[in-house]
């Protein structure tokens, strides 16, 4: 706590304790502090940074810059006021005198406002006059418009009330208008409707004489029967029962529905190659004949062309193939064949009947039958995958295997890059693992060594089959490499 003292003869001020921010002390010595005659003669806070002036008078305007006279402490970037807040401040204290009759002022009462709280009063950017809540009851209530009547109403304006009773030329041109009320039309009758309408019951009922001669009243459609129908008009039953010249163009005419030509019907021919719903001609058809020759043989097809061939057609010789066959007669029959023989061409390109049996023939190619079949699947490439589920490597999808017995060869090289886990294969026909090891599961000695590996199966195949070889870890700490993996697939018997 700063203790300081006042000599009264030389108005110079001691301090005994520097000591803003403690308790307090005994004061032990004194000093004199450096003063200056009002605010605006203190020197930079910057220069003059945790010392302490004396301003020995006021200066600046009331409320807007005043400086109070007293002790300044420099914070380094401010002079700041040791102190309490000027009393000119405080709420019972501040007043805005009038500059002309000091006897009369303004003050602002602060008692309503919440402790430790600092409301703002903001200034509109516009001149004007601080109005009271009171002076709000003295303004005009939108209903009071409502209420405007007789002489209370401007010359200028019209009441609310005179707006709901035109009069006058006002309420003469209005009445020239039709109301938007369609109840209007509904009700004008008798001597009220104007000379020029006609009122919807008007229309209801015009009969007799009533009607204007141009005009027949829907009663006149309805009930028009016997002598009452105008000569020149046919009755509902005349039309049903059409009768004279009518009935017989009528009858001349053919059903759209069913009907049976008792002559020659004519029309216009399609053109060629139409293909529509619309009738064929005669010379339709014919025109349809095709005038192209006919193709020799070739690959089977449906075809596109809507012409057709005449019953005289000829297909030209196939020269691809042989023209007769001769030899012991110039036709091939049952007759003149050896029973259970092989066919073949004879020396001068003839065909011949051999010596050799079907069944012969058949036992020759069954032991004949190894590598008949051949097939081969490969991924030369090198892979790995540290998972401990199968891996496919190689796939092979076997064309339809005629029945036998078919080898299988199963070639791959390996690594495993730790010897303390294992490496695992498998070869797998149709999903199912191969062999009463179906499992090969290899320890590598050198895990820096790839080392080749081959399996070997003999299996009863037919039709299409999907061999797999897979591979996997042991454990996913490590992994396994595979490359240059084949399967080959031979017919064997």
């Amino acid at each position: 706590m700063a203790t300081f003292t006042i000599d009264l003869l030389t108005g110079n001020v001691y301090l005994f304790s520097g000591d803003f921010t403690g308790s307090g002390g005994t004061p032990t010595s004194g000093s004199t502090y450096p003063q200056v005659n009002a605010f605006s003669n203190l020197p930079s806070p910057a220069l003059q940074s945790s010392q302490v002036y004396l301003v020995r008078n006021d200066d600046g305007t009331t409320v807007l810059n005043r400086h109070p006279a007293g002790l300044y402490y420099s914070t380094g970037s401010v002079w700041r006021y040791l102190g309490d807040t000027p009393a000119a401040f405080y709420s019972n204290n501040f007043q805005i005198v009038d500059s002309t009759d000091t006897t009369k002022g303004a003050m602002f009462v602060t008692s309503g406002i919440t402790s430790n709280v600092f409301r703002k009063l903001k200034i509109q950017n516009s001149d004007g006059t601080i109005a009271y809540l009171t002076d709000l009851d003295t303004k005009v209530d939108t209903s009071v418009f409502a209420n405007y009547t007789g002489t209370t109403v401007p010359n200028t304006y019209l009441s609310k009330s005179a707006f709901n009773t035109y009069s006058a030329t006002t309420e003469t041109n209005i009445n020239d208008r039709l109301s938007s009320s369609i109840s209007i039309f509904n009700t004008y009758t008798g001597t009220t409707v104007p000379n020029t309408y006609l009122s919807k019951a008007a229309f209801n009922t015009y009969t007799g004489t009533t009607a204007p001669n141009t005009y027949l009243s829907i009663a006149n459609f309805n009930t028009y029967s016997g002598t009452t129908v105008p000569a020149n008009y046919y009755n509902k039953t005349q039309i049903n029962s059409y009768t004279g010249a009518t009935n017989t163009r009528i009858n001349s005419k053919a059903s759209l529905s069913g009907a049976t030509f008792t002559g020659e019907v004519y029309g216009l021919t399609p053109i060629t190659n139409s293909n529509t719903t619309q009738f064929a001609t005669t010379a339709f058809v014919v025109g349809q004949a095709s005038d192209v020759n006919p193709l020799m043989n070739d690959s089977v097809a449906i075809g596109t062309s809507l012409r057709y061939s005449r019953q005289d057609h000829v297909h030209p010789v196939d020269t691809s193939r042989q023209a007769t066959i001769t030899g012991a007669a110039t036709t091939i029959t049952t007759s003149n064949l050896t029973i259970d023989r092989v066919l073949v061409s004879d020396g001068s390109g003839k065909v011949a009947v051999s010596t050799v049996t079907s069944a012969q023939l058949i036992a020759l190619l069954a032991a004949h039958v190894y590598g008949s079949e051949y097939q081969l699947a490969s991924d030369l490439t090198s892979t790995s995958t540290s998972s401990v589920t199968p891996v496919t490597k190689v796939t092979m999808t076997t064309t339809n295997l005629p029945a036998g017995t078919y080898k299988i060869i199963v070639h791959w090289v390996w690594n495993r890059n730790n010897p303390s886990s294992s490496a695992r294969f498998d070869v797998t026909i149709g999903d199912v693992a191969q062999g009463t090891r179906n499992v090969i599961q290899i320890e590598p000695q050198d895990p820096s060594n790839f080392y080749p590996e081959t399996r070997i199966f003999y299996k009863a195949l037919s039709g299409v089959n999907t061999i797999q070889f897979r591979y996997w870890s042991s454990a996913t700490s490590n992994s396994t490499t595979t490359s240059d993996a084949t399967i080959e697939l031979i017919r064997v018997e």
